[in-house]
């Protein structure tokens, strides 16, 4: 089971939305956990069904700030214990899966109201002790100043704070994998800071019911934060893949090409088989894979060309330098990559808007059917 947490800095805007959407596509993840939405109420439905996700939790935004969500597929099942501004607290479980406590976190911005969320944390052990605990999300806070490169010291008594937290939660650390720091505050013009405030912690009886497993810190996909991931997996038990990375889709498009009906023509077969229902299987997982060939190399270059550029820009932001130069080559690359995703975007739209028109053009049941 693959599980994100992503401090995405806000999703109101196209172009967050654009960037969530890539990191959905690219990293497939079975449970989504996000930090700082800014979303108002009821949009989990919408962003469920855009991301393709089967069900959600949402906590608003308060005033211009903060704002969760955590939405997960169809085959986890999830039970919420509690939830607030700073936090989801959930089992989770699947057919392959060991029940676990989950706890999505975000520690408190303001330093003043950060010991409340500490005391927080440690409420939630007594939710489910008997239970493995995960603790994915944004702590807002340094273990140690080696866990930061530029500006002045953390403050020795507010990481003193989150350390006792964490052991009188009995919380061990998560090892990580990837570049060290998973916040910059992007000060292409000045002083550039960089902490790593995303982590993971596991229960001290995590290792009796799953494989001990490795934090990746992901791509920052224009936020200020890195996505972090992990998964989960239990002792002899092969990870599996979500179903939908496999799924196969007739697109409606391809019956507006008439390549699709001369390949369909080409790989169907019409032997007279003493087994017809072996004979139509054969021929549908042929035309199939023909069908799949061919829209990549006719369709496929938008996706390639964003891979590509994405590439760059996650490439570009984990090389340690700060120079002006530099700088200006991250944030180049990121408006690269959006102005992709938003040609991506026109185009599916526009290729929707097309089909609209034409159908309900020639059959006027189609528009009675769409509504």
């Amino acid at each position: 089971m693959k599980i994100i947490s992503w401090n995405a800095r806000g999703l109101g805007s196209p172009s967050a939305f654009r960037f969530l959407k890539l990191l959905v596509k690219e990293q497939r993840p079975d449970l989504l956990f996000l930090i700082k939405t800014k979303l108002t109420c009821n949009s989990v439905d919408r962003f469920c069904s855009c991301l393709k996700f089967s069900n959600g939790l949402e906590v608003p935004r308060l005033g211009m700030k903060g704002g969760l969500l955590l939405l997960w597929l169809a085959n986890i099942d999830v039970t919420l214990n509690s939830y607030s501004m700073n936090h989801f607290d959930v089992l989770v479980s699947s057919d392959n899966c060991h029940q676990f406590h989950f706890t999505g976190f975000y520690g408190a911005p303001e330093t003043h109201l950060r010991i409340n969320t500490w005391n927080l944390l440690s409420s939630l052990v007594s939710n489910a002790s008997n239970l493995p605990w995960l603790v994915l999300g944004d702590f807002n806070e340094l273990l140690s100043n080696e866990d930061k490169v530029g500006g002045p010291p953390r403050d020795d008594m507010l990481m003193d704070n989150f350390r006792g937290a964490i052991n009188r939660c009995h919380l061990r650390v998560v090892y990580f994998n990837g570049d060290p720091f998973t916040w910059t505050n992007k000060n292409h013009h000045g002083n550039v800071v960089r902490e790593r405030l995303d982590r993971g912690f596991i229960y001290n009886n995590w290792s009796d019911f799953f494989n001990k497993a490795t934090l990746s810190h992901l791509d920052f996909y224009h936020s200020d934060h890195r996505a972090i991931e992990y998964i989960v997996s239990q002792p002899n038990l092969p990870v599996l893949s979500s179903q939908r990375r496999i799924r196969f889709r007739f697109e409606q498009m391809w019956l507006k090409d008439t390549d699709c009906r001369d390949i369909v023509q080409a790989f169907w077969c019409t032997n007279s088989s003493r087994q017809p229902t072996a004979s139509v299987l054969q021929n549908i997982a042929a035309c199939t894979a023909a069908l799949q060939d061919w829209h990549g190399k006719k369709y496929g270059q938008m996706g390639k060309d964003i891979a590509a550029a994405h590439k760059t820009s996650s490439h570009l932001n984990n090389i340690n330098d700060n120079s002006t130069a530099h700088l200006k080559w991250v944030e180049d690359a990121d408006k690269v990559l959006d102005e992709l995703l938003e040609k991506e975007e026109l185009y599916w739209h526009q290729r929707a808007r097309v089909d609209w028109l034409q159908s309900g053009d020639s059959n006027t049941k189609f528009f009675s059917f769409q509504s």
